[in-house]
């Protein structure tokens, strides 16, 4: 939502919204006889300046070289620099960017030359918009921050200054500095109720607010951004709630604010509508959510809101049973998400043109000379080439000619068996890619883990696209956090179906049935896993299972209580490392008898490093004779690295791997958790 907005917005953003009724009186003047070259200017600059409030780009563009024009012939550099930057800004409206900084460039040296800092902030402002809408957030970040250092801004132009908080904040989103972004926000908020008496931005503001907080809680997904999946966020019940809520008072507040003509230019109703139905569709309030859905009006200023709008009606649509309706809803989401790629890779086509001419342009005129030698003489080793290749052809063409035959049906079974093995490898890797969307999801991201624990770390490799081992994290409101690595039977494909099914009786033995018990939980998934995979004794056609390493930890009295199924769990205090031994059986079917998995109590003191682990790392080959890298020295390896930050560690093991594999292939999945205790 908020990249979309800063590409409607940006340019109405510069100027008051209003309009001039008089542009066919005004054009009489200009090009009337009796007008001299004096009412010529004045007449002129009020046309571009009309054409430039109503956004009529085309004309923009005509009467601003007009402008140009004139202004040589009068030699007023001013004139000049103005009718130029407007040049840029119908440009921009256009999406033609490389156009747009050249002339932006031009303009601005002339306002340089003239010293006229107005002109100067209005063009770094214009190049700025360039930069957002080209990718380039960090350079039009530096802009927008130059111009916040002028104090004058805020004392002279309080509109100006909060148009440029806006603006920095929308683009650290785009960044994803979420909190960074909503600083610049409050303050716009701030200049807005103390030095605007119409309130104009106060609506804007508050929707964008609005929907940062409703994206952070995971029910709203951006679709002015690259990607159309959803945003994959692990909170907990209440940070969820206290998100919502935030995002519901923003957007009520963005309602009840005064409408100004700058906000209904952009469709702005669109925004806090939308939002609102959202918020109400995560509470399940679907009547109320019907409510401002039904206000919104479906004369969509863009196509993203018409996404948004679809989706959140198909939700209510099932929710309520309209299950016909619902249907027809994702129908138009699925055509609406097909156009914007479209769109999103002729964008792509257009950054891809603009840095290149960038590139171009920068270059002197010396390499301009060398360029054209090289071309020059490309072109001889063509025509080269060529001759040479007419010979060859002379020479070699009875010998094509007998053989084109017996070579032609070869070369047609060969290539029809080719198309068909292509196809079937591309609907292969496909259905694999689709299949890592959904263990990506399951796996907790390492942005999540770091909030359950701070200090930690995860390093994942999978051999194939999909992973046979897996990781899991959960905090219960009375604070005791478990985590867990596992290492299920295989790899490739069959070991991510193993992940998925682990993942999930995870979650149903801690989270729904609340067992805290370490080795229940461990028992609980052995039969669940026996009893669903048919596996009545050892000969039984399916013998997969997995190995595991489970911790509890209890922050406030130091303690973790561990249960494992054969993957054992690595204590290191000080230069001490102290290997807690699991039970020696996996979660599955196995030849020995099934006992219960035993709890190991561990005392841990502050500084103290655990780590969890598949035997991927210590089993892989290499080093000078393509040996295995084994446990014992993996464990002197991770007592040589535990007094660094939990960051430094994973990388450090991360080098470690592929200093040690060198050339030869990844054996099998590799998985690595690391907890300090705080």
């Amino acid at each position: 939502m908020k990249k979309v907005l800063l590409l409607l917005i940006f340019f109405q953003l510069q100027q008051e919204i209003m309009s001039l009724n008089h542009l066919d009186s005004l054009k009489s003047i200009y090009y009337s006889e009796l007008s001299n070259d004096s009412i010529k200017k004045n007449t002129l600059s009020k046309i571009i300046y009309s054409y430039y409030t109503e956004g009529i780009t085309d004309s923009l563009t005509k009467y601003s070289k007009i402008g140009e024009k004139l202004s040589k012939k009068l030699n007023d550099s001013s004139m000049m620099g103005s009718a130029i930057n407007f040049q840029a800004v119908s440009y921009m409206n256009k999406g033609n960017w490389n156009s747009a900084l050249k002339k932006l460039k031009e303009a601005l040296t002339i306002f340089e030359n003239l010293k006229m800092e107005n002109q100067i902030k209005l063009c770094m402002h214009n190049i700025a918009a360039v930069y957002s809408s080209t990718g380039k957030p960090k350079e039009a970040i530096k802009i927008y921050e130059d111009l916040m250092e002028s104090k004058e801004m805020l004392k002279n132009n309080p509109l100006n200054f909060i148009r440029i908080n806006i603006m920095i904040g929308i683009t650290y989103d785009e960044l994803k500095k979420i909190n960074k972004a909503r600083e610049f926000y409050f303050d716009a908020i701030e200049v807005n109720n103390d030095y605007d008496s119409t309130k104009s931005f106060q609506s804007f503001i508050y929707t964008v607010l609005g929907f940062s907080y409703l994206e952070q809680s995971g029910v709203y997904v951006d679709y002015g951004k690259k990607s159309y999946e959803r945003s994959k966020v692990n909170l907990s019940k209440n940070r969820k709630k206290e998100l919502l809520d935030t995002a519901f008072y923003f957007l009520e507040k963005a309602r009840l604010s005064p409408f100004s003509p700058f906000t209904s230019s952009i469709g702005l109703e669109d925004g806090y509508y939308l939002g609102l139905a959202s918020y109400y569709v995560a509470k399940k309030l679907y009547k109320k959510a019907e409510k401002y859905i039904n206000l919104k009006d479906t004369n969509f200023k863009n196509p993203y809101s018409a996404i948004n709008y679809y989706e959140i009606k198909a939700k209510i649509n099932k929710a309520v049973k309209n299950y016909k309706y619902g249907f027809e809803d994702l129908e138009r989401v699925i055509k609406l998400q097909d156009s914007i790629k479209k769109l999103d890779a002729k964008e792509e086509v257009v950054k891809y043109e603009f840095e290149i001419k960038q590139r171009l342009d920068s270059l002197k005129y010396l390499d301009d000379i060398k360029l054209e030698q090289q071309k020059t003489n490309a072109k001889e080793e063509e025509l080269k080439a060529e001759k040479r290749f007419e010979l060859v052809l002379e020479i070699g063409i009875f010998i094509i000619l007998i053989s084109l035959y017996f070579i032609y049906k070869q070369l047609k079974k060969t290539k029809i068996q080719k198309a068909l093995i292509e196809e079937k490898q591309i609907e292969i890797t496909d259905s694999i890619n689709y299949a890592k969307k959904i263990q990506d999801a399951l796996l907790i991201s390492t942005v999540s883990l770091k909030e359950f624990i701070p200090e930690s770390f995860i390093f994942f490799k999978p051999k194939d696209i999909v992973s046979g081992d897996f990781y899991w994290i959960h905090k219960n409101n009375n604070g005791t956090i478990f985590f867990t690595v596992a290492d299920c039977t295989g790899h490739g494909v069959p070991g991510a179906f193993m992940s998925m099914i682990g993942n999930s009786l995870l979650n149903e033995n801690i989270i729904e049935n609340k067992i805290e018990d370490t080795g229940l939980i461990l028992d609980n998934a052995r039969a669940s896993i026996i009893k669903s995979l048919h596996q009545k004794d050892i000969r039984s056609e399916s013998r997969d299972g997995m190995d595991m390493a489970l911790c509890k930890y209890n922050h406030k009295n130091k303690t973790v209580e561990y249960s494992g199924a054969n993957n054992p769990l690595i204590h290191i205090s000080g230069e001490t490392i102290n290997k807690i031994k699991g039970d020696s059986q996996p979660i599955g079917i196995y030849s020995g008898e099934l006992k219960s998995f035993k709890k190991n109590k561990v005392k841990v003191k502050e500084g103290d490093m655990l780590y969890l682990f598949s035997d991927g790392f210590h089993d892989q080959f290499g080093g000078d004779k393509g040996k295995k890298y084994m446990s014992g020295k993996f464990y002197k390896f991770l007592l040589s690295i535990s007094k660094e930050d939990t960051e430094k560690q994973s990388k450090l093991i991360e080098n470690e791997f592929e200093r040690w594999r060198g050339n030869i292939e990844q054996i099998d999945d590799v998985c690595v958790m690391g907890v300090k205790v705080t």
